[in-house]
C-alpha cells in the first residue's frame, strides 16, 4: 500500500477539464395523470451537493463515481461547468463533494475522497481539499477504511468526521475525526457499528455529533448515541422509546440550538425527539405497532429536512402503501400533520430539500415557446501543483420543448427537492422539482466518457 501511495504522490499534478452540460426538461403526453414519474433516460453513479446558501447563491456541486468527474452549477443546475475530469484515466472512484458551511471571501471549502484501484489487489485512498470552489486543490489526508467514507464537516473549518458504509467485503472501520483540516485523524468511537452521523449545525458552540448504529448498542442501551463534547464520550440517547434494530438516517434542525429538535428513521417509522434525543415519538405511521415492521402499511421510507427547517418547520418523506405504491408526503409543522403531495415510482430516494432560490436562474424561451438552455466548453490546462484553472473554448446551444409533468395536487410550496429513483434493473434517474412536488422535470446530468483503454494515473498520454 505504501509503494502505491508513494507512487501516486509523485504524480499530484493533474489535469482538468470544463465543460458545459444542460439539464433539461423532457417532453410527456399532456392529460395523463397516471404516470408517476415522467419518463427520463438512466443516469447511474452520482451525487449531489448543494450549497449553504443555496437560496441565494443558486450553487450545487456534482460529482460522477467513476468516471470520475466534479462539475459545479451556479444557476440551480441549469447548467454546469466541469472542475475535474479523469475520463483519461481508470481505476478512480469519486466520492461526493463535501462543503464546509463557513463563508470564504476566496469561495467554498470543498473536500473530495477518491479511491485509485488499479487493480482487485490494491486499493490506494486519496482525499483532496480546495479553498477555492475546486479550482486549485491540495493532497490531504484520508480517514482510515478501504472504500469511500462519509464526510460529515461542521462550521469549525478544521474539524470533519467520517464514517466508511459497510459493504459484503468490510465492515464500517468506526467514526473518525480531523480537527487539524484533514491533516492527521483520530478514532472516536469503534464500538458498535454506525451507519450514520448528524453534526449540530452550531458545532463550534456545543461540540454536539449523533451517530444512528447498525442495532442496539449493548453498553449504552440504545441504537442512537450522541456527543456533546466532539466525540470524546457516548451516551445513548433515549433508547427506551426506541427499536431494538438498526436505526437509519438521523437529521437534525437548523435551528437545533434553540428548539433542539432531531428525527431518526428506524422500522419504517420516523421518530422525533424535541428535547435533543432524551425523549423521541413517532410521527409517522401513528396507527401500527411502529417496532413490528410489516403489520400494517403505509410505511415511512426516504426522508429529509428542509435544510432551513428550524425556520419553514418543512420536511418530506417517501412512503411505500399496501401495494407497493410509493408516495410523497410532506409536513409543515414538523411532522405532526401530512399532506400527500404527488405519487413517486419504484425506490425512491430524497436527495435534498431546499427552500426555492430567489429569482432563480432558470431557461429562457425563443419566439416559439421552446426551452433555451446554453452550455459552455472549455480547455484544460495543466499545473506544478494541486489541479489548474481553465478558460472557455467554446459555447452551444440546445433547443428542447418544455413541458411540465404535473401529478393532481391543490398546492405547490415554495421549495426545490432533488430525487434518486431505482427501477427494477437497479437503474438510477435523477428528479427535480421547483414547486415543492407538484410537478417534476428530468435531470439530464454533465457526462464523463470512459477511456478508449484501460490507462493509469502516471501513463504517459
Amino acid at each position: 500500500m505504501s509503494n502505491w501511495c508513494c507512487f501516486l504522490e509523485r504524480f499530484r499534478p493533474f489535469w482538468t477539464i470544463v465543460c458545459g452540460c444542460l439539464m433539461v426538461v423532457v417532453p410527456v403526453p399532456a392529460g395523463d395523470q397516471s404516470l408517476l414519474f415522467p419518463p427520463c433516460p438512466r443516469q447511474d453513479g452520482y451525487f449531489l451537493t448543494a450549497s449553504p446558501w443555496y437560496a441565494q447563491d443558486h450553487t450545487l456541486f456534482l460529482s460522477h463515481i467513476h468516471p470520475g468527474g466534479i462539475w459545479r452549477s451556479d444557476d440551480a443546475g441549469t447548467t454546469w461547468t466541469g472542475i475535474v475530469e479523469m475520463s483519461q484515466f481508470d481505476g478512480f472512484r469519486f466520492g461526493p463533494v463535501t462543503i464546509v458551511p463557513v463563508e470564504s471571501a476566496s469561495g467554498f471549502q470543498l473536500y473530495n475522497d477518491w479511491t485509485y484501484l488499479p487493480d482487485i489487489f490494491v486499493t490506494a485512498r486519496l482525499l483532496w481539499y480546495s479553498a477555492n470552489s475546486g479550482v486549485m486543490w491540495q493532497a490531504r489526508t484520508p480517514s482510515h477504511g478501504e472504500g469511500l467514507n462519509d464526510m460529515y464537516p461542521t462550521n469549525d473549518p478544521g474539524t470533519m468526521y467520517a464514517l466508511e458504509p459497510s459493504s459484503p467485503w468490510w465492515p464500517s472501520s468506526g467514526i473518525w475525526r480531523t480537527t487539524n483540516g484533514a491533516r492527521s485523524w483520530i478514532e472516536v468511537w469503534n464500538s458498535t457499528e454506525a451507519g450514520w452521523l448528524a453534526v449540530a449545525p452550531n458545532f463550534l458552540q456545543d461540540h454536539t455529533v449523533f451517530a444512528s448504529l447498525r442495532e442496539r448498542s449493548p453498553e449504552l442501551g440504545s441504537p442512537v448515541i450522541v456527543s456533546t463534547d466532539g466525540g470524546e464520550m457516548w451516551q445513548g440517547a433515549g433508547g427506551g422509546d426506541l427499536c431494538d434494530e438498526a436505526a437509519g438516517s438521523v437529521q437534525i434542525s437548523s435551528r437545533f440550538t434553540q428548539d433542539h429538535t432531531l428525527f431518526v428513521h428506524q422500522a419504517s417509522s420516523l421518530f422525533k425527539s424535541q428535547d435533543a434525543g432524551e425523549s423521541w415519538a413517532v410521527v409517522f405511521p401513528r396507527d401500527r405497532p411502529h417496532c413490528q415492521p410489516g403489520v400494517l402499511a403505509p410505511t415511512a421510507d426516504s426522508y429529509k429536512l428542509s435544510s432551513n427547517f428550524g425556520q419553514d418547520h418543512t420536511l418530506y418523506m417517501v412512503t411505500t402503501g399496501p401495494n407497493d405504491d410509493h408516495r410523497l408526503l410532506v409536513s409543515g409543522d414538523g411532522g405532526a400533520t401530512w399532506t400527500f403531495q404527488s405519487s413517486v415510482s419504484q425506490s425512491p430516494s430524497l436527495l435534498w430539500v431546499l427552500p426555492a432560490a430567489e429569482n432563480r436562474g432558470g431557461s429562457e424561451t425563443d419566439d416559439t415557446g421552446n426551452a433555451l438552455f446554453a452550455g459552455a466548453m472549455a480547455e484544460g490546462t495543466s499545473a506544478s501543483s494541486g489541479l489548474g484553472a481553465a478558460a472557455p473554448k467554446s459555447n452551444w446551444t440546445a433547443f428542447l420543448p418544455l413541458v411540465n409533468w404535473s401529478a393532481a395536487q391543490p398546492t405547490a410550496r415554495p421549495f426545490t427537492l432533488f430525487i434518486k429513483a431505482r427501477n427494477e434493473m437497479d437503474e438510477s434517474t435523477y428528479y427535480r422539482s421547483d414547486d415543492g412536488g407538484l410537478s417534476w422535470a428530468c435531470m439530464l446530468l454533465p457526462t464523463v466518457q470512459p477511456p478508449g483503454r484501460t490507462r493509469y494515473l502516471g501513463e504517459g498520454r
